[in-house]
């Protein structure tokens, strides 16, 4: 079950034999109900049990690893503050980045391979959470005296315009490239 309030709701209404069916004046439980009663408040508790345990973390004695999905950008601009303020809260922790292809990084973060990936991922599946953290623009770079410098750069001319691409594999930015 996706809401666990579903159980909290079937516990009280369990409890207080509300989970019913009309019999004559009265409500009983559903034969259903009564069957599944034991396994669900089973489940309850052992949730009721790990919440317990969540309550208990303490930061400071973390000593996980985790894994974060960056590509060079992303050590540069996110890396430093990430590390100041994960330090700040737990000093036994580390940082393990990885970089791989938008497949990659999504099989990672569905099986918790990764923890974290911060970069550009078009095909990013929606029960993955995501966050914006900063949006970006294309710059066109050029050596003074280019041709594209004399007036305004426009797609059109930029396009028009012989391109290389040199860019490690896997990044989501090949697509864009692609289109234009």
């Amino acid at each position: 079950m996706k809401d666990l309030n579903l159980l909290y709701t079937f516990e009280a209404l369990r409890r207080d034999y509300s989970v019913s069916a009309q019999v004559q004046q009265r409500m009983e439980p559903a034969p259903f109900a009564v069957q599944i009663a034991p396994l669900l408040l089973e489940s309850l508790e052992l949730v009721r049990q790990a919440d317990s345990q969540m309550a208990a973390f303490d930061s400071h004695d973390c000593r996980k690893t985790f894994t974060l999905r960056m590509r060079d950008i992303g050590e540069v601009v996110c890396l430093p503050t990430t590390l100041k303020v994960l330090f700040a809260q737990a000093p036994m922790a580390r940082i393990h980045t990885v970089t791989g292809s938008v497949d990659e990084t999504l099989n990672g973060l569905s099986t918790g391979r990764i923890d974290l990936a911060v970069g550009h991922l078009p095909t990013l599946q929606t029960d993955i959470h995501r966050t914006l953290v900063f949006s970006q623009h294309y710059v066109c770079a050029m050596r003074a005296g280019h041709p594209l410098a004399e007036k305004k750069l426009t797609l059109e001319r930029f396009i028009g315009q012989q391109q290389l691409l040199v860019e490690p594999g896997g990044s989501g930015h090949q697509t864009l490239e692609r289109d234009c």
